[in-house]
């Protein structure tokens, strides 16, 4: 079933919207949450959180891309859970990592989560990010936004663990002097 046929169930208040959606994004959703809270029962608990809130969001929202409205939720679903469980070996520990990484990039006295946050500094990152080679900026949303770990990355790109991680390295370089130019440091 298409999206658009999927949302309009949604806005008429069928409640197949949600089976349809389920089977149609429910393991590319469970995949997103699972990189970020660590196992499978907390991440079925963010799967079914996600398919109440778009029920619950859809009307209003009318989304031209349910795959990304639906990553979109459960990926700050499972963050939510992630920092409420606030252990340090969720996520294959992962989490911790990728914040620390990236606070190398940008520096501030909030949180790099609020950073991340903010739309203005979004804009910047996916300019910088449009500027990239499409190979780089798979890395990069692979292991800022999927959390997925530098062995899955190098196993789904096909690259050695190393290459992977001295491209990121190279990366959040080049993304930390495009900041700098952009006033974010």
């Amino acid at each position: 079933m298409e999206d658009k046929d999927i949302v309009k169930l949604f806005l008429e208040r069928d409640e197949k919207a949600i089976g349809y959606a389920e089977q149609k994004y429910g393991t590319y959703c469970r995949s997103i949450s699972r990189s970020i809270v660590g196992t499978n029962e907390d991440a079925n608990e963010c799967l079914n959180d996600t398919f109440l809130r778009a029920w619950n969001s859809i009307p209003p929202a009318k989304p031209t891309n349910l795959k990304a409205y639906l990553a979109k939720i459960i990926r700050n679903l499972s963050l939510d859970l992630y920092d409420s469980k606030n252990a340090q070996k969720r996520g294959n520990g992962e989490m911790p990592v990728i914040y620390d990484e990236l606070s190398e990039c940008i520096a501030s006295e909030e949180s790099v989560i609020e950073k991340l946050e903010m739309s203005a500094l979004t804009t910047a990152i996916n300019d910088f990010l449009s500027k990239q080679k499409p190979k780089l900026r798979r890395l990069f949303v692979k292991r800022y936004w999927y959390a997925q770990s530098v062995k899955e990355i190098a196993q789904s790109e096909n690259a050695s663990e190393s290459y992977v991680k001295m491209s990121l390295h190279r990366l959040r370089k080049k993304l930390s002097d495009f900041l700098s130019k952009e006033s974010w440091l």
